[in-house]
């Protein structure tokens, strides 16, 4: 009774106290515990029946040790559960301990006789044993007989009979591993092309529908297995109907061609398209007759071809400007010689005539305004000084044009971006498309900010953007009554220059807006569009840190909005004011 009340001291807390008698954790662990415990009292019992039913066996005490370590692991888990409700801790350890000590035993010995065990033969091995012995016996008395009529003749039997033997255990060995190696090739091949990105699919000549297709084809197609063994090659194909599809393999089916390859595009379960490269091929000698297809994207490479004629255009497009450049020079000093002759003596003729104007009043007074061929002196002295004007303003915008197309073809090599006053680029530009201009609208109109502040940038890259979208309004207009207004303001809540292009052309549908900054795509192509202008512009907006934006709508017109950022010194003054 003292060891009894020692091994249950009530000192202890039960282990029920740290589950807070929380109910599910009780029952968790008492029906676990539980459970366990008599899991683990019914494998000794049934290693117990097995020894006892097996005469034939070694070692059996290995399957008692067994049986009472899993009895102590089962006494260990329903201690478990006593001690929920009763601390008796130290008799739970006591058993804890004996079940340690019949583990490290059992283990111990059980890797002590691990080389012994494994030396003894297995029952089947021992019936081929027993067969073989039975067999050479047989052969052994029937070779005594043998030997007693003709040991000479036997000799020779056994050693052609021999001879034969290995040779044939020699093919078939050979056979054997090459019908292995050819396996292993096929699996790890089967692997390679089942894991390939390219997308590899297997179709039926009849029906055309899936039967195997790879991980490329369902990953590329966001497709399952299952759902692509439902649909067929033309289902993944928007531009093909299973008509066009039968008729384009029949060169295959027939025999005409051996391999088929063309470009198409495949369609994802999202409805994203992507192109693709295709080769086909048809084997008759399947059971039934089916069609390979190896499929490869090459977005990679659609978008390296774009990029590549893209940069030869803007190449050209380099190079005609540096022509420009070199022509504009000439044509500059050409232009400028005789102009500046005619803007000198302008002013010259207008000061003699201011000079002599008294002397010619007070003489044409006296004459009685005499009338010089048709004109007369007072028509002539009102016409001659706006006559003089007009000269040379007209000799001014000549100065003002060649100097506006010397800034537009000079080559702007520099990287680095100065501040640059937009207004300043947007009369710049009026002045080298004032002829388009005047020739397409009588209703050019422009509201600038007068206090713009100064955004970072290449003003003569900005220019070529201003350029291209004046000179697409004005090919829009149907009449010259249409209108173009270009406007700039201030964005104070994002810091933002904003320069607006609007006119009343003929608009733009909503299926060519999407795709009006792609390169090379122009509604235009018959009168000699590339395609380029809008792509170039709208990629010289992003290396200002800008966006360009179109607003259209058919009959009605387009709007153009450009919005580029102040620098950051500028941004922060601005939020200080």
């Amino acid at each position: 009774m003292g060891l009894l009340t020692g091994l249950t001291n009530s000192d202890f807390m039960p282990h029920g106290q740290c589950f807070l008698w929380e109910p599910t954790l009780l029952g968790l662990h008492l029906t676990s515990d539980v459970l366990i415990a008599l899991a683990y009292y019914s494998i000794p019992l049934a290693l117990f029946t097995f020894v006892k039913r097996r005469k034939d066996l070694e070692y059996k005490w290995v399957f008692s040790l067994f049986g009472a370590f899993i009895l102590a692991c089962g006494t260990t888990h329903l201690l478990a559960t006593w001690v929920i409700w009763n601390p008796d801790y130290l008799m739970q350890g006591g058993v804890k301990f004996f079940t340690m000590l019949v583990s490290v035993t059992t283990a111990t010995l059980l890797w002590k006789i691990m080389p012994q065990a494994l030396l003894l033969p297995t029952p089947g091995e021992l019936r081929v044993a027993n067969n073989r012995l039975g067999t050479e016996i047989k052969e052994r008395a029937r070779a005594e007989n043998e030997l007693k009529e003709s040991h000479s003749n036997l000799e020779s039997l056994v050693a052609e009979r021999t001879k034969e033997l290995n040779e044939a255990n020699r093919l078939l060995e050979k056979e054997l591993a090459d019908r292995i190696q050819s396996e292993n090739i096929s699996s790890r091949l089967g692997r390679v092309l089942d894991q390939s990105f390219n997308e590899i699919y297997v179709f039926e000549a009849e029906t055309l529908h899936f039967t195997q297709v790879n991980f490329g084809a369902r990953e590329n197609l966001g497709y399952s297995m299952e759902e692509l063994l439902e649909i067929t090659p033309y289902d993944i194909n928007p531009r093909l109907t299973r008509e066009r599809f039968v008729n384009l393999l029949e060169p295959l089916r027939c025999g005409e061609k051996s391999q088929l390859s063309f470009e198409t595009v495949h369609q994802r379960k999202d409805g994203t398209t992507y192109p693709v490269d295709v080769r086909l091929q048809f084997s008759a000698s399947e059971t039934p007759p089916v069609f390979f297809a190896v499929i490869q994207d090459i977005t990679a490479r659609k978008e390296a071809e774009l990029e590549t004629k893209s940069q030869q255009q803007q190449l050209i497009q380099a190079d005609k400007m540096k022509s420009l450049g070199i022509m504009v020079s000439g044509v500059a000093h050409e232009i400028n010689n005789p102009n500046n002759f005619i803007m000198v003596n302008t002013d010259t003729i207008k000061e003699v005539f201011q000079s002599i104007t008294p002397a010619l009043d007070s003489y044409y007074k006296k004459e009685d305004d005499k009338v010089l061929g048709s004109i007369s002196y007072a028509e002539i002295r009102e016409m001659l000084p706006k006559l003089l004007s007009d000269i040379r303003g007209g000799s001014l915008r000549i100065k003002n044009i060649v100097e506006g197309l010397k800034k537009f073809s000079r080559q702007d090599t520099s990287r680095t971006m100065s501040k640059v006053d937009t207004n300043d680029v947007i009369k710049s530009t009026i002045a080298i498309t004032q002829n388009l201009i005047n020739e397409s609208t009588d209703n050019f109109s422009t509201q600038l900010d007068k206090n713009l502040p100064e955004v970072k940038g290449h003003a003569m890259r900005l220019e070529q953007v201003l350029v291209n979208l004046i000179t697409n309004s004005c090919q829009a207009l149907p009449d010259k009554e249409s209108k173009i207004e270009l406007s700039t303001c201030y964005d104070t809540d994002n810091f933002r220059v904003v320069i607006v292009v609007q006119d009343e052309g003929t608009g733009i549908s909503k299926r060519h807006l999407e795709k009006i900054c792609d390169p090379f795509f122009t509604t235009k192509r018959d009168t000699g569009g590339t395609g380029l202008g809008l792509s170039v512009s709208y990629k010289i907006v992003q290396e200002h840190g800008g966006t360009l934006i179109f607003e259209s709508e058919p009959g009605k017109g387009t709007t153009a909005t450009l919005s580029l950022p102040l620098p950051m010194d500028q941004e922060k003054q601005s939020e200080t004011i």
